[in-house]
Order: C-alpha cells, then sequence, then structure tokens
C-alpha cells in the first residue's frame, strides 16, 4: 500500500468533518453576535473593535455564501436543465466568492481582540477549508 493510499483516508476524515462542522457554523454566529450585542464593548481602541467587528462580518458573511450560492446553482440548473459552461463558472465564482470573505476574515481576525478575534479566525479556517473541499468535488 502506498503513501497516497494512506492520506486520502486522513484528508477525506478532515473534509468530512469540517464539511460537518460548517452547518453548525451559523448556531455559533448567532451566538456570538448576541454576545457581542449584549456586552459591553467598551476598554479596547476604536480601531481594534472596528477590525474586530469587520473580521466577524466578513466571517458571517462566509458562512452565508456557503448556503445561498447552492441556491442559485439550482435556479440556474432548473433554468437551464443541466450542468452547462455557466453552471460550472458560476459555481468556481461562488468558491472564489467564499474563499475571498473566509481568507479577509482569518487576515483580519489576525488584528482583532477578544471573543470577535476567535470567532472569525475559527469561521474563517472552517469555511476556507470548506470552500477548498466543495472546489476539490466538483
Amino acid at each position: 500500500m502506498g503513501h497516497r493510499h494512506l492520506f486520502s483516508g486522513a484528508f477525506d476524515a478532515i473534509a468530512l468533518v469540517v464539511v460537518l462542522s460548517s452547518y453548525l457554523l451559523p448556531l455559533y454566529a448567532a451566538r456570538f453576535w448576541f454576545s457581542w450585542y449584549t456586552r459591553d464593548r467598551h476598554g479596547k481602541p476604536l480601531w481594534r473593535r472596528i477590525i474586530g467587528v469587520t473580521a466577524a462580518v466578513l466571517a458571517t458573511c462566509s458562512i452565508i455564501w456557503r448556503f445561498i450560492f447552492p441556491v442559485i446553482l439550482h435556479q440556474h440548473y432548473l433554468r437551464v436543465g443541466s450542468e452547462d459552461q455557466a453552471w460550472w463558472i458560476i459555481s468556481l465564482r461562488g468558491i472564489q466568492i467564499g474563499v475571498w470573505l473566509s481568507a479577509g476574515g482569518l487576515l483580519l481576525a489576525l488584528f482583532a481582540l477578544g471573543k470577535a478575534r476567535v470567532y472569525a479566525a475559527v469561521s474563517s479556517t472552517i469555511m476556507g477549508i470548506t470552500y477548498f473541499v466543495l472546489f476539490a468535488i466538483r
């Protein structure tokens, strides 16, 4: 048995865990935004708060986009009746948008503080890997 066969099972397991956890991220997002809204946000520099909120918004948009772009693909499929060239372009652009949203959230999470940093970093990482998995199976 070659080394590729050993690693493919590990990669499949990681992909399964990441994609399944992407379905739980909307609950984590709702919890984060509720706690962010209800807690005291003072005491941190304004620029750090702005970066933290922007990172959290990008991470949340990445999560939401994960559920919106398949609907767009499905609507195109219903209209055309097959997976034509436009369907593949929409699919790849949708994944590209998700990767960029995740990358932006992860980059800004490096400069954020507190719960916004943790939320944006965790969510963006999971969603980034999820989009790469979706790209691999397309």
